[in-house]
Order: C-alpha cells, then sequence, then structure tokens
C-alpha cells in the first residue's frame, strides 16, 4: 500500500500538485492512519539517507573525528533512530502548524485535510529521497543537482499542499507564511536544545 501511494502521489503531484493534495484529502483513510503513514515515512527516509551516506562517506566516522562536531549530531550519528525519533518530532509540529497556524489566518482545512496535505508530501519526500540516495551511491556529482532542485520543489509542494487544504490564494504568503513558521520554530528548538547541553 506504501509503495502504490508513493509512486501515485509522486506522479501525480509533479503533473499537478493541487490536484495530488485534493486527492490526498479524499484519500479513505482515518486521521490516525494518515498519521501513521507519516511517522513511517519519516523514519524510512532518515534511516535511508544515514546508510546511503555511511556506506558512500563513512559519514559518522569522519564527523565524529572532529572535535567541533556538536553533541546533538554526534549522538544522532550514533544512534540514526534517535535522529528518525527528532524529524518525526518536526513531522508532528509540522501537523500542528498545518492546522493552528493556518486557522489562524482564516484557513478553511479540517485537521484531517491539514494532516493529509502536509503528509502528502512526506510520502513524496520518501520517493524522492530514494531517488537521491540511488543517484548518490551511483552518480555522486548529479545527486547534488537532484537534491538542490528537489529541496525546491518540495518547499513549492508543501506550500501550494497548505493553500490548497485551507483555500490560500496567495501562494507568496504562504511561503513567506511556512519560512517565519519554521524559523521561529528552529530558534525555540535551538533554545531547548541548549538548556539540555545538546547545541554545544
Amino acid at each position: 500500500m506504501l509503495l502504490s501511494q508513493l509512486i501515485h502521489y509522486t506522479r501525480t503531484s509533479l503533473m499537478d500538485a493541487r490536484d495530488a493534495t485534493r486527492q490526498a484529502m479524499r484519500a479513505p483513510f482515518a486521521t490516525s492512519e494518515v498519521v501513521w503513514i507519516g511517522i513511517t515515512c519519516v523514519i524510512l527516509t532518515v534511516l535511508i539517507s544515514q546508510t546511503v551516506l555511511e556506506l558512500r562517506f563513512g559519514l559518522s566516522e569522519v564527523v565524529l573525528e572532529q572535535s567541533d562536531t556538536p553533541a546533538f549530531v554526534a549522538l544522532t550519528l550514533q544512534n540514526p533512530l534517535l535522529l528518525a525519533v527528532f524529524y518525526v518530532g518536526i513531522y508532528v509540529l509540522s501537523l500542528f502548524g498545518a492546522v493552528r497556524v493556518g486557522a489562524l489566518f482564516g484557513g478553511k482545512a479540517t485537521p484531517h485535510e491539514a494532516i493529509a496535505a502536509v503528509t502528502m508530501t512526506v510520502v513524496v519526500g520518501l520517493a524522492v529521497n530514494t531517488v537521491e540516495s540511488i543517484l548518490l551511491l551511483t552518480i555522486t556529482p548529479f545527486a547534488s543537482l537532484f537534491a538542490l532542485a528537489a529541496a525546491v520543489w518540495l518547499f513549492y509542494l508543501f506550500a501550494v499542499a497548505i493553500a490548497e487544504a485551507h483555500g490560500f490564494e496567495n501562494l507568496a504568503a504562504v511561503m513567506g507564511g511556512i519560512i517565519a513558521t519554521a524559523f521561529a520554530a528552529l530558534v525555540l528548538t535551538t533554545l531547548i536544545a541548549a538548556l539540555f547541553g545538546l547545541a554545544a
């Protein structure tokens, strides 16, 4: 089921991101099922990325040998599951932002619709990450260009998904809101990490 969703939403989002969002919102899944699909995709994305980087570059050994490696980075390289948990937390925060922050600005999406829209981008993100990982192992120089283009496209897809779910017409304003919300979340996360001594 997950594989078919990867293929379907990736193909549809390439042709029409708004249609992909509408299909995701109409999909016959309970909200809890949608969340678990998103969590599964996030975990798979992180584990695939970490495994490929380790195979290709021996990343953990290189980074851990550097004396200025932040404590949190060292911890996550030693335990990829911890990094997966961290990104699951980011996914959950993005769901909260899509539901609550969108509503604050007059968004019309129900919680289920907002969650489905965000999760659709996560599902597509797993497909994109898989392709990027294959390129990294086979055509490394091209992988960097693909990663840059994919990051821009996924950001656009996320903004379109939020706009379509909430009925926002100004896509540029949605993008600005996403960047502002992400920056605020980053500052908050950095403060929390500093309190626990993980940012040093």
